[in-house]
């Protein structure tokens, strides 16, 4: 015997899967601290799909920014010497090799200025990037990263709109 969904449900079911999307695998947090020198802003990118294990990371102060991935598992092998560690970062089909700065403990990779100002701006331009290292990968979608690199609670907004109003 055939059973019949009744057409409100129908309808409600459609208006519910037609409104729902993928949620940002971006989230802000503000890190509030006393005196207005001290406030910075984490601004993180984690994507389950591509990599559990690797996180995208931009501490914006209102002087500087650093861009880092983050490990969540075993540390990485590297050059104890150097600190060095190899990676590719792919954009809109063309690689850029690397070799960046990895933190003693071998489970974040600090980048350098260049890089961070490449990754950056293919974020800020729509574009997805790709960070292959060792054996991880991680995918980087821009979806809102533009929406909160530049936000009101974002000390990265406060300087570039000084920057801008210097100009006039």
């Amino acid at each position: 015997m055939q059973q019949r969904i009744p057409l409100r449900a129908l309808s409600l079911l459609l208006l519910a899967v037609s409104c729902s999307r993928e949620p940002s695998h971006w989230s802000m947090i503000p890190m509030t601290h006393a005196g207005a020198e001290f406030q910075s802003v984490k601004l993180s990118y984690t994507h389950p799909r591509y990599s559990r294990s690797v996180q995208l990371e931009y501490l914006l102060l209102p002087d500087s920014t650093s861009l880092s991935l983050i490990l969540q598992g075993p540390p990485l092998s590297f050059d104890s010497d150097t600190h060095q560690i190899p990676l590719n970062i792919t954009i809109a089909d063309q690689i850029t090799s690397s070799i960046q700065y990895i933190r003693e403990g071998g489970q974040r990779i600090i980048f350098d200025t260049a890089v961070q100002s490449t990754i950056t701006e293919a974020l800020l331009s729509d574009q997805e990037v790709m960070i292959s290292f060792a054996k991880h990968q991680l995918i980087i979608t821009p979806e809102s990263f533009s929406k909160l690199y530049f936000s009101k609670r974002s000390p990265f907004f406060h300087r570039h709109i000084t920057e801008k109003l210097q100009l006039f």
